[in-house]
């Protein structure tokens, strides 16, 4: 089985090697409720969409 995101060991784990079952999918949700939240109450200015790819 592949290791979780974090591994003491190794520290972070690429997300390809990830248990994706091993998530924290209410946190996941969550965090991107608020992300669409601020983006809906703050335009991005011009060419920040740049930056985010």
């Amino acid at each position: 089985m592949p290791p979780p995101p974090f591994d003491p060991a190794v520290d972070l784990v690429p997300v390809p090697e990830q248990d994706r079952a091993q998530w924290d999918h209410a946190a996941i949700a969550e965090a991107t409720r608020l992300l669409e939240r601020a983006v809906a109450h703050r335009p991005a200015r011009q060419n920040q969409h740049l930056a985010w790819n």
